[in-house]
């Protein structure tokens, strides 16, 4: 089955200042509110949807402009960033063209390295598969200007070579969470719910995390909860 424009935005609700995705409605453990999908392992957030799994820049991609480019371009190297102006569409040559340096790279600047039997700095290119020998050179700044010279002639992106981006994946996860007991994040506000006697009393969306605090707290003494604080944690 085909994953629709439709179906995610059925599902999902999308924070493009944020990234953020959050659940709209509440399915099996999943609550309405809650903070979608999780970190991969590969610094990207994904997730599960009708069964079948997808990176989450893609289904964002798909919320917003109802359709699938070849891939995604986190722009600044964020696998994790999914903020609208951080996404483009590309081609996998684009995408490969605005990658960070390797994280194994020791001279500190991409295709560049110190050749032991030459006794010289040698610089480096690959384009489409193919691997071009730029040159031996006395010091580093000689290879990484000439370097820097063949990724403008094959118009590789300024952001070509960068250090590696740590993923914000982790704190992405983190971000629905309030710390106040039954609220969360939902979009660009807070969603306040409270459960009690395997009922669900579900007590609206707030601008602040506050005032979902207070809706919460209301409903809980009017239930006749006895709360410990005044802001209970989750």
């Amino acid at each position: 089955m085909t994953l629709t424009q439709e179906r995610v935005r059925e599902l999902l609700s999308y924070n493009a200042e944020t990234g953020i995705t959050t659940w709209k409605t509440s399915r099996g453990r999943v609550r309405a509110g809650q903070v979608a999908g999780y970190p991969d392992g590969r610094g990207y957030m994904a997730i599960r949807i009708d069964g079948s799994m997808y990176t989450m820049h893609r289904v964002v991609f798909l919320w917003v402009h109802g359709y699938l480019p070849d891939e995604v371009d986190h722009i600044n190297g964020d696998r994790a960033d999914n903020r609208l102006d951080n996404l483009r569409p590309a081609t996998r040559r684009q995408n490969m063209r605005n990658a960070a340096r390797f994280s194994h790279n020791r001279s500190g600047v991409a295709g560049v390295f110190w050749n032991a039997d030459k006794g010289k700095w040698t610089a480096r290119i690959k384009v489409d598969g193919r691997s071009i020998h730029l040159g031996h050179f006395d010091n580093k700044d000689e290879a990484a200007a000439a370097r820097k010279q063949a990724e403008s002639r094959f118009n590789f992106s300024t952001g070509h070579g960068r250090d590696p981006v740590p993923s914000s994946a982790h704190n992405q996860k983190k971000a629905g969470r309030s710390g106040v007991k039954g609220v969360v994040r939902n979009g660009s506000g807070w969603a306040a719910t409270l459960y009690h006697d395997r009922k669900r009393h579900y007590l609206g969306q707030f601008k602040t995390i506050e005032e979902a605090a207070a809706a919460w707290r209301s409903k809980a003494q009017e239930l006749g909860l006895v709360l410990s604080s005044p802001l209970e944690a989750a």
